[in-house]
């Protein structure tokens, strides 16, 4: 996976440090300025100043960082937090709401963090690929632990949801996928176009050996939706979030 460490390390600069929590917005313009609480917009701007175009997207655990400068990768960077639904913000784990206000509020995750998902993506990878089944997954490598945080460099991988893929599974596929189905009930599978496409360019054999081993890591399947799956820049389907924040 070849990329530019200089532009990775520009851009790490640039946000680095960040403090022990920061809020995301959510719904309106207003901020709660609260101790060592900073804006995203901040972090943002900061970017900006070294990296033009470059944008930041938050997940519930990871921070995701997409720069024109590194069209084959992206970074990412673990943090934990809560956030809403309908109006309401729960924690990572789906717990109460809590009653904090209308944005998301993130907390560093240490490397040595059990919630470091990143890394958690990382060590799926690692396994998947002694087994050589990494093709199924985005390549995941760790970078570096800059003040006590983990960062990560993965290849970039399409999600579904965006994906203006145009190659359709073959007619075969498509009726292997309904058996697969059948036969791998309690796992949270892709759709069926994607997964055809993985029997028309991977085989049956080895889509059978990564089910086979996703049914003793079902956490690898576990959070599979649109965004979290779909096509590197050379079309072949694969995984990009993979560590299940939901465990």
């Amino acid at each position: 996976m070849l990329f530019d460490h200089s532009i990775v390390d520009k851009i790490l600069k640039a946000i680095f440090p960040l403090p022990e929590r920061f809020g995301v917005i959510q719904f309106d313009d207003s901020f709660c300025d609260e101790g060592d609480f900073i804006n995203q917009k901040e972090i943002y701007q900061s970017l900006q100043e070294v990296s033009p175009k470059t944008q930041i997207y938050f997940g519930i655990t990871k921070m995701v960082i997409i720069s024109p400068e590194l069209p084959k990768v992206v970074i990412k960077i673990p943090f934990n937090g809560y956030y809403l639904i309908n109006g309401q913000e729960y924690d990572e784990e789906g717990g109460n709401p809590l009653d904090h206000g209308d944005w998301l509020e993130f907390y560093r995750s240490p490397g040595s963090n059990i919630s470091d998902y990143c890394l958690a993506e990382y060590e799926k990878y690692q396994q998947l690929k002694e087994q050589d089944l990494d093709c199924f997954v985005a390549k995941t490598l760790f970078y570096d632990t800059i003040d006590g945080v983990n960062v990560f460099i993965q290849e970039w991988v399409t999600p579904e949801g965006l994906s203006e893929n145009v190659y359709k599974p073959s007619l075969k596929s498509k009726e292997k996928v309904t058996k697969l189905r059948d036969s791998y009930k309690e796992l949270r599978l892709p759709d069926s176009n994607w997964m055809g496409i993985c029997l028309d360019i991977y085989g049956e054999d080895k889509v059978k050996s990564f089910l086979s081993y996703c049914k003793k890591d079902p956490d690898i399947l576990y959070d599979c939706h649109k965004a979290n799956y779909g096509y590197r820049l050379n079309d072949s389907p694969a995984i990009l979030d993979f560590s299940n924040f939901l465990e």
